[in-house]
């Protein structure tokens, strides 16, 4: 699981990286990640939705 997570990260950039740690391991608020990167909740909210739907593409392939 480790290595396919890993996978998953290393096909976005280094922002939506940390937006994803933070929110899905680090199981900050969006409010919380949004803060700590400088950036709008919709922005981190977004890359959020990409990620997830990149991760959706990847486990049906």
């Amino acid at each position: 699981m480790r290595d396919l997570v890993c996978k998953m990260l290393a096909l976005v950039d280094s922002e939506t990286q940390a937006a994803a740690i933070h929110y899905h391991v680090d199981e900050m608020t969006l409010d919380e990640v949004a803060a700590l990167l400088g950036r709008s909740v919709p922005t981190v909210r977004k890359r959020l939705q990409e990620f997830a739907t990149l991760c959706g593409k990847e486990f049906s392939a």
